[in-house]
This record gives structure tokens, sequence and C-alpha cells, in this order.
């Protein structure tokens, strides 16, 4: 059963093999757009957590901090390029 992205005011589809589905935009395909895990960054930017995709795909993340702010981050791998998604706000449930 795939998860539900919330990314902004859009919701995604993220499938059992990291495979991202875009709904009515973007068919799910592990080759071009996947997530492959999570991280968190302290204070000053720098990585101080690493979250696999089964991390992610478990569902048991913290994506915010008790005052709302992003504490989790999204990586994912788009057309071979490796990137954190800092905006907008997100998280997989």
């Amino acid at each position: 059963m795939p998860r539900t992205i919330r990314h902004g005011q859009e919701y995604w589809k993220l499938h059992e093999d990291g495979a991202i589905e875009r709904p009515g935009l973007v068919q799910p395909n592990a080759e071009t757009w996947r997530v492959s895990g999570a991280v968190r960054l302290n204070n000053f930017g720098f990585e101080v957590e690493y979250f696999t995709l089964t991390d992610v795909l478990s569902g048991k993340i913290q994506w915010r901090h008790s005052n709302g702010k992003q504490r989790v981050h999204v990586r994912d791998v788009d057309h071979g390029s490796s990137r954190i998604w800092m905006s907008p706000e997100h998280e997989i449930y």
C-alpha cells in the first residue's frame, strides 16, 4: 500500500520501491524519480542523522519539531541527481 507524501499543498504517493507518483502528472518510476531516505540537519545545516527508505516507509519518523518547523528532510534521486528537500514543508505518512 503506497504511503502519502504531503509536499506543500500537494499530495503525492510513495511506492514500496521508493518511486514517487504525482497523480495526473508523473507516473511512478523508481529509475527516474525516487525517495532514497531522509536526513535530520542541526542548526548549522550539518547532517546529523540519516534515515533509510525502509525507515521512511515504516512511518515512524518525526518530520516536525513541536513548534511545527521541519525537523527531518526527504532525500530523493531525480534523473540521477541526489537532492534534499528544504522547502516547501513536507512529510510522509
